[in-house]
């Protein structure tokens, strides 16, 4: 019966096999053939094993854990990214608010709570630490933009500056950080960046009156 099974690929029934698996016996063809540990292994161990989706089987799957690895070590980079660039758009506006307004709790709040999921972003990639991330960092600009145009500068050329050039980098590093896909990442930030322009004049409008 083993025989018969390894005649054919046990993925791809039209095709002949090349090779049986060392793990599970079964026939692969040349297409699904990969090494792990140093053994010919069919497609089917190589996920269970590697704990990898099938769409990212490919005929060398020793570079799967490695790439995995990267991507997690560029993204905790990019996550520390986010948390330095957090701590110098909201230090200064701290260090420099009056504490006896009462919004100065507000802004502490905020920021103590953006520096939170930061820092979990950091240590663990989830949905709700990623969606939190991506909420508060819009909620942030809005918040620093405002701060800026009635206190830094009010033609609000600075916030210009921040809407257009660092909001589209934040999202779009927040994107590859939760899917690791650079188109999505580069089609976030142009998004980012045409809405950023309509925050811009809603609150340029708002705030300038004109």
């Amino acid at each position: 019966m083993m025989e018969n099974i390894c005649r054919t690929c046990a993925t791809h029934k039209d095709r002949d096999a090349v090779g049986s698996c060392a793990f599970c016996g079964r026939g692969f063809c040349s297409a699904c053939r990969s090494m792990i540990e140093g053994k010919a292994a069919c497609s089917t161990c190589i996920e269970k094993r590697l704990s990898i989706p099938r769409v990212e089987t490919k005929s060398d799957f020793l570079e799967g854990p490695a790439v995995r690895k990267n991507h997690d070590a560029i993204s905790r980079s990019a996550a520390g990214l986010l948390l330095f660039l957090s701590s110098i758009t909201y230090i200064p506006l701290l260090v420099g608010w009056d504490r006896e307004q009462s919004t100065f709790i507000a802004l502490l709040v905020l920021a103590v709570v953006s520096f939170g999921f930061q820092v979990a972003l950091i240590i663990r990639t989830n949905a709700w630490i990623w969606w939190g991330c991506f909420v508060l960092w819009i909620v942030d600009m809005i918040v620093t933009n405002i701060v800026q145009f009635h206190v830094w500068d009010p033609s609000g050329a600075w916030s210009l500056v921040v809407l257009f050039f660092f909001f589209p980098f934040v999202i779009g590093t927040l994107v590859w950080i939760n899917y690791r896909n650079e188109k999505l990442m580069f089609a976030s930030a142009a998004i980012s960046f045409a809405l950023s322009m309509i925050l811009y004049a809603i609150i340029h409008t708002a705030l300038m009156n004109y």
